[in-house]
């Protein structure tokens, strides 16, 4: 079965996300999730995220996809890496900035992976990936 090594840190303005998700196919989600709080009621807060990276690799293989926020000094734009798994190079048309209509929710980059998965199972490793065994 899958597993997750996720913690949340809450701050008095801000939310932290950080970990890694274990997928089928030797396949690692890798989350670094900034969420500041917009109204701070106790009970239902209101939160927006601030700064993102969705990182999907296989494990002993090669890198998947990659989501980030923009970045100061380059892509500075939201942004998705893709990547040849098989010989582990980035795609020619890779990076593409997608914008803020583009912006994924962690949920949708996930879907993107097991979408993947399933398009590629019959090339995969069995089982799931390692947690804290990046690539």
């Amino acid at each position: 079965m899958g597993s997750d090594s996720l913690v949340v840190t809450a701050f008095p303005t801000a939310y932290f996300i950080e970990g890694e998700i274990a997928c089928l196919g030797g396949i690692l989600i890798s989350v670094s999730k900034m969420l500041t709080v917009l109204d701070d009621n106790a009970a239902d807060p209101v939160v927006q995220t601030r700064r993102y990276r969705y990182h999907a690799s296989i494990q002993n293989v090669g890198n998947l996809l990659r989501y980030e926020s923009a970045h100061s000094d380059h892509n500075q734009d939201h942004h998705r890496h893709e990547y040849d798994p098989w010989t582990d190079t980035e795609l020619p048309d890779s990076p593409q900035m997608i914008g803020d209509a583009g912006w994924p929710h962690l949920g949708d980059m996930i879907a993107e992976v097991e979408q993947w998965y399933w398009e590629n199972f019959a090339r995969l490793p069995e089982g799931y990936a390692e947690l804290g065994r990046s690539r």
